[in-house]
């Protein structure tokens, strides 16, 4: 049986799944409910699990956030800069 949390994060899941695989990758930017973003900006940045999106950051990769997928609000292709493509 599947309710309507699984529902939400199987969906969530299948578009974090597209988002990673896109051929050209596209940077994008995750929402979290409370407000706060999360930059992919290569798909070997990110590792998708069961319940969780782990994005690896910072300047030498070190810092490591585990974003539950059921608190992801959005996802959205990263702006890019005017006259120019994403960082």
């Amino acid at each position: 049986m599947v309710d309507s949390h699984d529902a939400d994060r199987i969906t969530m899941s299948q578009e974090l799944r597209r988002l990673l695989s896109a051929e050209p990758f596209v940077p994008f930017v995750v929402t979290m409910s409370n407000g706060r973003t999360y930059r992919v900006g290569h798909p070997e940045n990110a590792v998708l699990s069961k319940h969780f999106l782990v994005v690896v950051s910072g300047e030498e990769n070190e810092d490591i956030d585990n974003l539950y997928l059921l608190h992801i609000a959005s996802l959205s292709p990263e702006k890019a800069p005017a006259g120019g493509r994403p960082n």
